[in-house]
């Protein structure tokens, strides 16, 4: 198991299960090692082998000095023993008590202690390897973290991104769900020297064209699977909208949505019956720390059902950033101090005062937002806004050759026409004949039928009756006095609707001519009655 996302993954699942962390995204590594007895520290510890043996692409997740620039194969190799850093592990008191272990460590407020590991590289060419934790030259905790071993436990190590600190887990061979030997980082080589930086840079190019887009359209259309589509196509290959990715990041927006959902907020934290607040980041927050943080990669902001919430003020002052220049980089910045400590600011920034600090979109953030048609009267959005925006409609026309979400129907008793010619000639009698506006047209996936135990005609009742009753035919016969109805005279409820579905014919004489494609492309005179009947 190669693949970064894959293994992290795999270990948040091991974690989280055992105890009860949410690791989250913020690494750029992952090692998992068994544990031989010769790694692990023992009062009656035989082996003369007193470090971890870190060999392979792994030593890539470590810095080292290269002992090959100052010592040679086959020369005196005495100075490579001064050769040595120091790199902090953080140790969790949860994982600790998980594995039963009798040992205190010097925790902080979270339940995290933090101790010191060596870092010595040893041997030359392609034998060389890394001697991790050896106890004359680390601190004592990392010492009592190694006696908490048993042998063939999981020793696993996850970097944190762009920094040189690591989390740590000892995982019981019992609990490893299959796991073995695996090494998987995010981004190419982190690092081969010692630096006095936590942070390192990456000579990838920043990421440009970031923008912002609405794909909108009658619902059943597929606008949020066009979204994935195109985030597949240009731009993430291996991205599943099931699985997910750390560069994509989804809301679903709905009338109670608001700033501090989308922000943030300070939430009440109760530890050891003491209360404290700490910053949640909102959805928007963590895409803008996450696309600063790789610049060189898109990240997407997508935000689904966005007429269904005030977004004037959902976005608040981050509206202020929707204007963009050519590269996708805001025209214009703010001063959020909230935002700016979260997402913009790091720890090597020191002490910069957050409110002084400008917020901004960067070039490689997208964001996405999906809009229904007949949803836009619920929350409408001010020009100011949508023109911030480009506006990409979604057609509600497939081509019915290609149409797999196709079954036959039996829409009465001697009547059964298929998935395809029932929505589209819906559509154009919702339009031409009852005189209604586009956003009253339903989608080519308004129903999936491939995804349900039910059959299409109990689907069809169940999901299209009651929007096409309250939703099309109530709204029609409102505007021109009943003169014009989907439906025949005879159904005078939606109970009587639903019941005769499927073995009476429901629908008017003007639909049904349509439906048999012997219906005139004019719409009904004004003197024609409900069913269709002069």
């Amino acid at each position: 198991m190669n693949d970064f996302n894959e293994l992290l993954g795999k270990v948040a699942s091991i974690v989280k299960k055992q105890c009860g962390i949410d690791l989250g995204q913020d690494y750029d590594a992952v090692m998992i090692k068994p544990m031989a007895a010769t790694n692990i520290i023992r009062a009656n510890k035989k082996s003369k082998q007193t470090h971890i043996a870190i060999t392979g692409p792994s030593r890539d997740m470590f810095p080292y000095i290269d002992i090959s620039n100052y010592s040679s194969k086959d020369g005196n190799n005495n100075l490579k023993s001064f050769y040595i850093l120091q790199v902090p592990f953080h140790i969790f008191k949860k994982n600790i008590d998980a594995i039963s272990a009798d040992a205190s460590f010097d925790y902080n407020e979270q339940g995290i202690a933090t101790v010191t590991a060596s870092v010595k590289m040893s041997k030359h060419g392609d034998d060389r390897q890394i001697e991790l934790g050896n106890p004359t030259q680390s601190s004592e905790g990392f010492v009592l973290y190694r006696t908490l071993f048993e042998p063939e436990d999981l020793f696993v190590v996850l970097k944190r991104e762009e920094k040189i600190e690591y989390d740590t887990f000892i995982i019981r061979k019992r609990e490893s769900d299959g796991l073995t030997k695996e090494f998987a980082m995010r981004v190419g080589k982190t690092i081969n020297t010692f630096v006095d930086s936590t942070k390192y840079k990456n000579d990838e190019p920043a990421f440009k064209g970031g923008h912002n887009i609405i794909y909108y359209g009658a619902p059943g259309t597929g606008k949020s699977y066009r979204v994935s589509e195109k985030i597949k196509h240009d731009y993430i290959a291996d991205y599943s909208s099931k699985q997910g990715s750390p560069d994509v990041f989804r809301a679903t927006l709905h009338p109670e949505y608001s700033y501090s959902d989308f922000v943030g907020q300070l939430l009440p934290k109760v530890e050891q019956e003491r209360v404290t607040y700490e910053f949640t980041p909102g959805v928007f927050t963590s895409a803008l720390k996450h696309a600063i943080s790789y610049p060189m990669r898109p990240t997407f902001l997508i935000l689904e059902e966005m007429s269904r919430a005030n977004v004037a003020a959902v976005f608040g002052d981050i509206f202020q950033l929707l204007d963009r220049d050519e590269d996708g980089r805001s025209e214009y910045t703010i001063n959020n101090g909230l935002i700016a400590q979260n997402a913009i600011l790091s720890d090597a920034d020191g002490a910069t005062d957050p409110n002084s600090c400008s917020v901004y979109l960067p070039e490689n953030l997208f964001i996405v937002g999906t809009v229904n048609t007949s949803d836009q009267n619920v929350f409408a959005m001010d020009t100011a806004f949508k023109r911030r925006f480009t506006w990409e409609y979604v057609s509600p026309k497939v081509d019915e050759a290609s149409f797999e979400n196709n079954p036959d129907i039996e829409i009465s008793s001697d009547m059964t026409v298929s998935w395809y010619k029932l929505y589209t000639t819906l559509n154009d009698f919702i339009t031409r004949d009852l005189g209604l506006t586009e956003d009253k047209q339903i989608g080519p996936y308004f129903i999936k039928f491939g995804h349900s135990q039910m059959n299409p005609e109990e689907l069809v009742k169940d999901k299209l009756l009651q929007y096409l009753w309250e939703d099309v035919d109530i709204v029609a016969r409102r505007m021109n006095g009943g003169a014009r109805s989907l439906f025949d005279s005879k159904i005078a409820s939606f109970a009587d609707l639903y019941d005769s579905f499927g073995q009476k014919m429901v629908f008017s004489n003007k639909f049904i001519e349509k439906l048999k494609g012997s219906a005139s492309n004019d719409s009904l005179d004004e003197s024609d009655d409900a069913d269709g009947n002069e």
